[in-house]
């Protein structure tokens, strides 16, 4: 298995040098480095869950984000969701487990699945680009997100400003 902490951190209750190094600039956090531990362990138990990369957690104030490698999201929830549900009733926190994509959409309707997306649009302002997630009125209280870690969550995957918008 494949995560942010190195091979030899998942085995122990240590920090290398490199993976110490990662926490101080704040590339880590305790929730990454626990969540990975958990899925580590889970993997000795299911063995689908060994071969799965998982690129980023993403702990936010009401949930923690897992980008795993395109087609490797199945592996990660579990059979029937099991290990999903570990990891939620660990953490206290929902998971929301996202396959990368190279497509920006693709990435933000799995963020607000079972929500669907009404569109996308780009707006341009001296300041930059922002993408502009249009999603129904009457989904709003749907979503699995509040508004600021939707916004960070979307930063940190696609590296792309968003805001939500309601119609």
């Amino acid at each position: 298995m494949k995560t942010p902490l190195c091979s030899v951190c998942l085995k122990s209750d240590f920090l290398c040098s490199g993976c110490s190094q990662k926490l101080l600039k704040g590339e880590l956090t305790e929730s990454i480095i626990d969540v990975s531990r958990t899925l580590f362990r889970l993997g000795e138990e299911i063995p689908s869950l060994k071969s799965a990369t998982i690129h980023e957690i993403i702990p936010t104030s009401d949930s923690i984000v897992i980008l795993t490698e395109e087609g490797d999201g199945a592996k990660v929830v579990g059979k029937n969701g099991k290990i999903v549900k570990l990891l939620a009733k660990k953490t206290g926190k929902s998971i929301r487990i996202i396959e990368k994509s190279p497509k920006f959409e693709e990435i933000v309707k799995s963020l607000v699945f079972p929500v669907k997306l009404l569109g996308v649009n780009t707006l341009f302002s001296k300041d930059g680009e922002k993408k502009k997630i249009m999603i129904s009125q009457k989904d709003k209280g749907r979503i699995p997100f509040n508004e600021v870690s939707f916004r960070t969550v979307v930063k940190k995957l696609t590296n792309q400003e968003a805001v939500l918008h309601f119609e």
